[in-house]
C-alpha cells in the first residue's frame, strides 16, 4: 500500500535535523537511469510500531501525463501479512531531501493553528496575523463569523490570501494544496474540515483571495454539543503546502 504526495511543483521548508526514522542516501543516482533501473525500494525500518519502506522513481511514476518531469516518492507499508484482518493505518509523515550545498533537509509540510478568543464579540470579520509558509510565501486568513455575502446570518465565512509585501508588483502566481479545519475541542474526532479548491491566485490581485462563504453553518458552529466554540473560543487549524509558482 502507497501513501502518495503530491505531483506538481512544491516550495519546500528546510530544516537542520535528520529524518528522525528512516536516512536513505542514493549513491550515483544519474546512473540509475542510464543503466534502465527505474524503481529502488529501501530497506524496510520501523516507526510507530508498523514497518515501512520508501520506494523511489529516479524519472518519475509515469502514470499521469507529465508525470516523468518529476522524481516520485512514495512511503509504502511492508509487512502486511503480519497485521491483522481488514487492517488501516493513519499516518502522518514528512520525506526529506538532503541539500548537499546548504548542508540541511528540505521538506514540504507546514502547519498553522490560530485561536479566535471572545468570539461571540466579533463584529464584521477577525483576521489572523502574517504566517509563512516555504521560505517566501506569506499569508493571512478571515473570518467572518456571521458569513459573507449571501451567506451573512448563516454560515461562518473563511478567506485565504497571500500577502503581497508592500503592494510590491509581481508576475508571480500560486497554486496551492491547503485544507481549513475548524477543532472539535472536546474529543479529537469530528473536525469540520474543507480541502482546497485548486484555483490559482494572482500576486497583483491583492484583493484576490480562495473563499468559502458557506464554511460551515452557524447553528452547527455554535452548537455546544459539537464542541467548536468552548469557553468561547474556536480553533482553526489549516495544513497549506504550494503546489505550483508560475512566473
Amino acid at each position: 500500500m502507497y501513501l502518495q504526495g503530491p505531483v506538481e511543483e512544491v516550495e519546500l521548508e528546510t530544516r537542520e535535523a535528520s529524518p528522525a526514522h528512516s536516512l536513505i542516501k542514493i549513491d550515483s543516482f544519474s546512473l540509475l537511469e542510464k543503466r534502465g533501473i527505474s524503481k529502488v525500494e529501501t530497506r524496510e525500518f520501523t516507526a510507530g510500531k508498523y514497518k515501512w519502506k520508501l520506494v523511489i522513481y529516479p524519472n518519475g511514476h509515469v502514470t499521469e501525463k507529465d508525470e516523468e518531469h518529476y522524481v516520485s516518492i512514495y512511503l509504502a507499508i511492508a509487512g502486511t501479512d503480519d497485521l491483522p484482518s481488514k487492517w488501516e493505518v493513519n499516518a502522518t509523515f514528512s520525506i526529506c531531501v538532503f541539500n548537499h550545498f546548504s548542508g540541511n533537509f528540505r521538506y514540504s509540510l507546514d502547519n498553522a493553528e490560530f485561536k479566535i478568543t471572545n468570539f461571540s464579540t466579533l463584529k464584521e470579520k477577525w483576521v489572523s496575523e502574517e504566517f509563512t509558509v516555504g521560505s517566501s510565501d506569506t499569508w493571512m486568513i478571515e473570518v467572518y463569523p456571521n458569513g459573507c455575502g449571501k451567506e451573512t446570518g448563516r454560515s461562518l465565512s473563511i478567506y485565504l490570501r497571500k500577502v503581497v509585501w508592500n503592494n510590491c508588483a509581481s508576475t508571480e502566481s500560486v497554486r496551492p494544496c491547503f485544507i481549513f479545519r475548524i477543532k472539535n475541542q472536546l474529543n479529537d474526532h469530528g473536525h469540520h474540515g474543507m480541502i482546497s479548491p485548486g484555483g490559482w491566485l494572482s500576486a497583483p490581485n491583492i484583493t484576490n483571495a480562495w473563499k468559502w462563504d458557506p464554511f460551515i453553518e452557524l447553528s452547527v458552529l455554535k452548537d455546544p454539543n459539537k464542541g467548536f466554540i468552548v469557553n468561547d473560543c474556536c480553533v482553526i487549524e489549516i495544513e497549506i503546502t504550494p503546489q505550483a509558482i508560475s512566473f
